[in-house]
């Protein structure tokens, strides 16, 4: 398992802070604190922490953060992330939006997956020399369970107040 970020809602009052994880299969029981977030990368599901992993199947007002139940999990453009209750209503349509109706957990994860894909390809071809372009131009993309970790510190802007 591979702690990929960090992250911090702002609530109205105090803060949120929870880690998204990856790895191939289920997350270890031995590993989590509540609201933290875990993608199966090979087996295509999220789960979430409360005081034991629990796999989050669709947009629902059950899946709740445990330390604060004003806040419930839900799928953005580009990320798993903690909404307040207040806005809701919005991140679902918007998830509806981005996703379709009929979304799966799985169908996320293989989203933002490519979306992560498509992002390194374009930066490398950014970075890269002519020379560099040419002799790897044939290339599948990076290989993700190689990928070396990354740890990235963000505010969600998923507060009440909008």
């Amino acid at each position: 398992m591979v702690r990929i970020q960090t992250r911090l809602c702002s609530p109205t009052a105090g803060s949120l802070t929870y880690h998204e994880f990856r790895g191939s299969g289920p997350p270890s029981e031995c590993t989590g604190t509540p609201g933290d977030v875990y993608l199966d990368i090979q087996g295509l599901r999220v789960w979430y922490f409360t005081n034991t992993w629990v796999e989050w199947q669709c947009l629902s007002r059950n899946a709740v953060h445990p330390s604060d139940l004003a806040f419930i999990l839900v799928p953005t453009v580009t990320m798993f992330s903690w909404v307040h209750s207040a806005i809701y209503a919005s991140a679902k349509v918007q998830a509806k939006t981005t996703f379709g109706h009929k979304f799966s957990p799985s169908m996320i994860v293989q989203r933002y997956l490519a979306q992560e894909i498509d992002l390194e390809t374009s930066q490398k071809s950014d970075t890269s020399s002519p020379m560099d372009k040419e002799s790897h131009g044939n290339s599948s993309g990076p290989i993700l369970d190689n990928r070396p970790a990354k740890k990235v510190r963000f505010t969600s802007g998923a507060s009440a107040g909008g």
